[in-house]
């Protein structure tokens, strides 16, 4: 007799028709985060609820026992972590340098997690790095925890018991047993319930630009997601490539912050050939603007020939700059699509 086969809990692939890249790099990122827990957990065991997964070229397929809750919420804890310095450390990018680290902290700070609510800060802090042979100052916002952690609990709500309930019940064991046993039940106030099966909820840390339209009609102007694309959105992060634009006291502009999507096709090579910045200084994070931060990606490899390999020959740039009303708010300035031609030989 066969055995039946196990259906995945969730499966995401990049043929989905309602991705975009954004999605696309998610799943990339997903992908890649994957790959180094691999290393760091190689036996199911090892895993909260057995937790495994399977990997193909352009689809995720992820599997586990038990809590939805706790699977989940040890798979995001252990790919979105802290460094002891403050910084966002990205699993799938552990093997960036120091100053690859600090602009990627930067970048994501700068664009995906502007507000304080996803963002708690543990404090400025200064970085010296060499550049050009000079020594500059970078300050940057060292982060105490930031919304990527803890996102379990929006794909698994929280069920909150009945008081009610908890207190008639407390009161029959006290009257019963003539003890505090009863205490135990408030230990378990709140618990992780399973995965939604219905749409999510996303803003801007997920989607920069996904905003809710009318607070006062909160479910009905916000933006949905199914819980697979949601989980890619989590994920785009480490996929993307973040670039500053330093401020000019000549041309009096202010720090600009591009966000370059690549446009993804192949999971595995992507993942090859994000890994290839791993040891770029912060300098090579440094553009004059979005073309320049897009033909960065699109060229990061010496020859033309590497990125046909690869299928990399677009990518999406949003430019992150300071609105006029406060300094601590950046709007989207620019969204731009960026293509490479080839000749024909």
């Amino acid at each position: 007799m066969m055995n039946e086969a196990v259906k995945p809990k969730v499966e995401i692939s990049l043929n989905d028709p309602a991705m975009t890249m954004l999605h696309r790099g998610g799943v990339a990122g997903l992908y890649m985060t994957l790959k180094a827990l691999e290393r760091r957990y190689p036996t199911q065991r090892s895993r909260q609820g057995n937790f495994k997964w399977s990997l193909s070229k352009t689809s995720i397929s992820l599997y586990w026992k038990g809590s939805d809750y706790e699977a989940l919420d040890w798979l995001f804890s252990e790919s979105f972590q802290i460094s002891s310095d403050g910084l966002i450390s990205l699993t799938g990018l552990q093997s960036h340098s120091k100053e690859s680290q600090l602009a990627i902290h930067i970048g994501i700070k700068n664009t995906f997690l502007q507000h304080n609510q996803f963002f708690k800060s543990a404090g400025d802090a200064t970085e010296n790095i060499t550049i050009e042979g000079l020594e500059v100052p970078i300050d940057y916002k060292k982060a105490k925890s930031y919304a990527h952690q803890n996102y379990a609990e929006q794909l698994c709500p929280i069920e909150k018991l009945n008081w009610k309930k908890v207190s008639l019940k407390f009161k029959l064991l006290l009257l019963r047993h003539h003890t505090l046993i009863g205490l135990l039940f408030l230990f378990d106030i709140q618990q992780g319930s399973n995965l939604q099966q219905k749409t999510i909820g996303i803003t801007g840390w997920l989607y920069p630009g996904a905003a809710i339209k009318h607070y006062a009609y909160k479910k009905e102007t916000q933006f949905t997601e199914t819980r697979e694309r949601a989980i890619a959105l989590l994920y785009a992060p480490v996929a993307c490539l973040y670039f500053i634009s330093p401020k000019s006291r000549l041309y009096d502009t202010k720090s600009q912050y591009c966000l370059v999507i690549p446009d993804i096709k192949d999971l595995e090579l992507y993942a090859r050939q994000r890994q290839k910045t791993a040891n770029w200084n912060y300098q090579q994070f440094l553009a004059s603007g979005y073309s320049d931060a897009s033909f960065r990606l699109l060229t990061q490899q010496s020859a033309l020939l590497t990125i046909r390999q690869n299928d990399l020959k677009c990518c999406q740039v949003i430019t992150f700059g300071q609105t006029k009303w406060t300094g601590f708010q950046k709007i989207r300035k620019n969204v731009e699509i960026v293509q490479i031609y080839f000749a024909r030989s």
